[in-house]
């Protein structure tokens, strides 16, 4: 039996941009819980989606793994 591979990509959207910060909202058992939304550092859309994308996207690199 043959089977189909499938790859993880990253969209190119606000969500994976570098200049996109995610908002949060402080919930029960005080814990950061994040939002549909944030804001764009630069002057593109004001409260863009993380699904969205402005003419501004640079993609953001992955932060190493921290060893603790």
């Amino acid at each position: 039996m043959k089977t189909t591979r499938y790859y993880m990509v990253e969209a190119e959207v606000c969500g994976t941009c570098i200049h996109y910060h995610q908002h949060y909202v402080l919930s029960m058992g005080q814990r950061f819980s994040p939002l549909w939304y944030g804001h764009c550092g630069r002057r593109g859309m004001r409260h863009p989606q993380p699904d969205d994308r402005c003419p501004h996207y640079a993609k953001r690199e992955k932060e190493p793994a921290s060893k603790d």
